[in-house]
């Protein structure tokens, strides 16, 4: 028959296979990459403001690297990247632990999501950016448990 079926895919499953893939050094590398090269270049606004130009063309080319990353992976589960994203959104307004990788994919497909992860980033980096542990550090999922580094007192 030509007609085509419904892709039923095991949520739970995706989702950890997700889990793996962004985890894997090879995509953690890419992201980090990403955020050194051009961390400097985005312009943090406030909240209301118009977000400048450069940050979306930034958003377009996160964009793009997260796609190429993904397509290898979408077709050995054979989803595609529209079910895959409203598959982490869903995950994601479910509070799925998880959630913390499914903010990279978001971050791809919704400009807000993107400042916000720049946001988050750029908080985060001075704990991060020197060690190893970035690879995935928001798919610990414990940032808040992180003690900020204590600069007086020290006397």
């Amino acid at each position: 028959g030509g007609e085509e079926e419904a892709v039923t895919v095991d949520t739970g499953e995706v989702v950890a296979q997700l889990e793996g893939f962004f985890s894997a050094p090879e995509f953690t590398g890419y992201v980090r990459k990403f955020v050194e090269e051009h961390m400097a270049a985005f312009v943090f606004v406030d909240e209301g403001e118009e977000q400048p130009l450069c940050n979306y063309d930034l958003y377009l080319k996160y964009t793009r690297i997260i796609e190429e990353q993904l397509d290898g992976f979408l077709s050995d589960i054979g989803i595609g990247h529209e079910d895959l994203v409203s598959l982490c959104v869903a995950e994601r307004g479910e509070g799925n632990s998880a959630s913390y990788c499914l903010d990279y994919i978001i971050a791809s497909t919704q400009y807000d999501a993107f400042v916000q992860m720049m946001w988050d980033m750029h908080h985060v980096q001075e704990y991060f950016f020197d060690t190893d542990d970035f690879a995935g550090y928001s798919c610990l999922g414990n940032l808040e448990a992180l003690e900020p580094l204590d600069g007086d007192g020290g006397g």
